[in-house]
């Protein structure tokens, strides 16, 4: 192939951090390539529409795409195949849009990134976390860019994040990956505010205008298990969002009040998640892995505790239509 082309294969990189990625590359100098690697050149051979294709490419959308329709992902041999798969990837080709200059921007800024790393021969070369550092930053504005470009809105931004940062890695890596790791740690709250934050959003917008959800941690006693309960109260009341001590049981009881059958701990480890919705709040039951504590659950979780509420405060011969 010869002259503006840009070639794609396989979804694994070698090194093992990297593995899900896509592996492709804009090229200009005249090259071959075996069957393993789809090469394609455009009909309208610009240099600009290559590097807005291979910044999409690039990002976290291509990813998350070829990982939900690629009928290959996950067997021995990885592919994607070109007609069935890479040709359906919808793609943005508008110069005018702020957006795909931003993408091209980061492209060129990715392509051109090779420094030398520090070594007896480069003493004054930064370090290798700090090349890698930088690379990932300049991917993760390019995924903001290729996110505008595609005009995402929250949701489907942390749809993708999570399936690329946790379900991904997790994927690939299901005993060490961050989504085996625990969502609540030595009183680390960071990743499980993020869940209930955009739970309550979800459901403040059924409450009345003075009240808001809020949310209370409980912690299994061997740290396997994690509770979020969520209860209303008023907007002006003090709130932070605190690990309750030495409250597993009484958690438990509440589950056994409102459930038709009584639900011990080993039901709950079967079962891997308990959802409880009742006059007095919302008790949800998983395991203590961030996988089951993401912005994208949160959204789940919500719109299904709220539907679960509608159809138990329904009159009864509504039920039976």
């Amino acid at each position: 192939m010869k002259e503006n082309a840009f070639w794609l294969n396989g979804v694994l990189m070698k090194r093992r951090s990297d593995k899900g990625r896509i592996v492709a590359r804009y090229e200009t100098e005249s090259f071959c390539f075996t069957n393993a690697i789809n090469g394609i050149k455009l009909e309208s051979p610009k240099e600009w529409k290559y590097k807005a294709i291979l910044g999409i490419l690039w990002s976290s959308i291509a990813r998350y795409f070829f990982f939900m329709t690629s009928s290959n992902w996950g067997l021995w041999h990885h592919e994607i195949h070109l007609d069935d798969e890479l040709f359906q990837l919808p793609v943005i080709l508008d110069r005018s849009k702020p957006a795909t200059k931003r993408v091209i921007a980061f492209v060129d800024k990715l392509r051109n990134y090779h420094p030398e790393k520090r070594d007896i021969l480069h003493p004054h070369e930064p370090f290798e976390e700090t090349i890698e550092a930088q690379r990932r930053e300049w991917e993760r504005e390019l995924d903001e860019a290729v996110f505008e470009l595609y005009e995402l809105n929250d949701e489907q931004k942390d749809l993708i994040r999570d399936c690329c940062d946790v379900t991904l890695p997790f994927f690939y890596r299901p005993f060490d990956s961050i989504g085996a790791m625990q969502a609540v740690k030595r009183n680390d709250l960071s990743w499980i505010e993020n869940y209930t934050h955009i739970f309550c959003l979800r459901w403040n917008a059924y409450l009345g205008s003075d009240e808001e959800m809020r949310g209370e941690v409980h912690i299994g006693a061997h740290d396997n298990m994690l509770a979020v309960e969520f209860h209303v109260a008023d907007k002006g009341d003090a709130y932070e969002l605190t690990v309750k001590d030495n409250s597993w049981g009484s958690v438990l009881d509440q589950v056994g009040e409102v459930l038709p059958q009584p639900m011990g701990v080993s039901r709950i480890i079967l079962d891997g998640f308990v959802h409880v919705v009742s006059d007095s709040g919302i008790i949800l039951i998983k395991r203590n892995e961030k996988r089951f504590w993401t912005r994208s659950l949160a959204r789940e979780d919500a719109d299904a505790t709220i539907c679960k509420r509608m159809v138990d405060t329904m009159p009864k011969e509504g039920r039976s239509r």
